[in-house]
């Protein structure tokens, strides 16, 4: 069909076409104030990577919440750990017990008519939800207040990570202004609190643990040197030659990494399975240490007896004050891990409660209608065309015939005609 003709249809149809686009558009704005308003309250939440605190001052290191960050590190990958989190249903059920939300009853409107919508709707909605349920599990299924707002909380609560920054938004959606904004920051609140108990606890656990191998370390330390100097005097003091003191100082710093080793070993098995590749590869050093401890330990039993057991006895008083402080620093570093807050991750801009919903925009609604009629009523009048085989044109009549016309004959309305007389 060429260009003219389908201009032609279409004038044709024109008022069938503009009616059309006039009732989509009417309905759909009247749809518009018949579904809920929504609002919508957001807040941005701030991760800012810190230099983690290290005493001996030899390695410095970015540290997220206690997870090193690389140079080339991408914040997203921290972002998208705290939308699970956030969206978790830990954080929902605690943020539906600070605010009650099981409780909360819908307030009433202010006109009866409304009010009667509003159960009807809420009605049709449950019926909606029952009828799926029976469709999906073959039963209905009741569910407590608590769980319904938990699920609500899940569903409605959104979080954006921003691309190349540290800024994620947390969202959300709701018909009460006012309960969005504190949904918003009870979230952010709750979500806070949580990786804070979870670092307290954490450093807590570690300090706790490193307190009492410190105090095994400090009652090792002194039996071994209260046996070092018993020895000394009563077998006087010997001096060793340069070479065994040399030995006994390389041997006392490889056994004090290989008890760091163990420590370390210790918190990585917490952690991971024994088939981990960091705990495979501790425990490969480990066993390099111990190779090397035992060559240079054959090196002193060449040494008379006396020199020998006072070497050993002086090793193994080396060996603990090396471990002893080792353990002391780490311990010194988990007691200030504990007692610092997250400071990683801070609220930057609180929600605020909205003025105005977000859903439903009336003038979108209007122009996917309008846009969505005139497809409509311009398919339909080509295919009516396209279905009538009627020959109502000179050009058509010819195309048809293959003749040309010659003359036609106009037509004759009764209402021009003269009465006979």
């Amino acid at each position: 069909m060429e260009l003219r003709q389908s201009l032609r249809v279409l004038l044709q149809h024109k008022w069938m076409i503009v009616l059309l686009s006039i009732s989509a558009v009417v309905h759909a704005v009247l749809i518009t104030y018949m579904v809920s308003e929504k609002y919508k309250a957001t807040t941005l939440i701030l991760l800012r990577p810190q230099q983690e605190v290290t005493l001996a001052g030899t390695l410095v290191q970015k540290k997220l919440l206690d997870f090193p960050v690389g140079q080339g590190a991408k914040p997203e990958t921290s972002s998208i750990t705290y939308t699970e989190l956030i969206k978790s249903r830990t954080i929902a059920e605690q943020v539906v017990r600070n605010l009650h939300l099981d409780t909360l009853k819908r307030k009433p409107k202010d006109s009866y008519w409304l009010e009667q919508w509003e159960v009807c709707k809420e009605q049709a909605k449950l019926a909606a939800l029952k009828l799926w349920q029976i469709l999906k599990y073959g039963k209905t299924i009741e569910e407590s207040p608590f769980t319904t707002a938990v699920q609500d909380v899940v569903e409605s609560i959104s979080v954006n990570p921003t691309k190349n920054s540290y800024v994620f938004e947390i969202a959300f959606l709701a018909k009460d202004p006012s309960l969005v904004a504190a949904v918003v920051n009870e979230t952010a609140s709750v979500f806070i609190k949580f990786l804070t108990d979870v670092n307290e606890s954490e450093g807590r656990l570690a300090r706790e643990f490193l307190q009492q191998q410190m105090e095994d370390t400090e009652r090792k330390l002194a039996n071994a040197r209260q046996a070092y100097q018993e020895h000394k005097i009563r077998n006087k003091s010997i001096l060793f030659n340069e070479e065994a003191a040399e030995k006994i100082k390389l041997i006392a710093g490889l056994e004090s990494s290989l008890e760091k080793n163990h420590i370390l070993l210790s918190g990585l098995l917490n952690r991971f399975t024994p088939e981990n590749p960091r705990v495979l590869s501790l425990q490969a050093e480990n066993d390099n240490l111990r190779s090397r401890i035992a060559q240079l330990k054959n090196g002193l039993e060449t040494l008379p007896a006396t020199e020998a057991e006072q070497s050993k006895l002086a090793l193994e008083v080396k060996t603990i004050e090396n471990t002893y402080m080792f353990i002391k620093k780490e311990y010194e570093e988990a007691h200030i891990r504990e007692v610092k807050r997250t400071s990683d991750i801070s609220i930057v801009s609180p929600a605020m409660i909205p003025s105005t919903p977000v859903k439903p925009i009336k003038i979108y609604y209007a122009g996917v209608a309008l846009a969505l009629a005139l497809i409509i009523g311009i398919t339909f009048s080509l295919f009516f065309e396209a279905m009538n085989t009627a020959l109502r044109t000179i050009e058509e009549v010819e195309g048809a015939l293959g003749l040309q016309v010659l003359s036609t004959i106009p037509a004759i309305h009764p209402a021009h005609s003269k009465p006979v007389t």
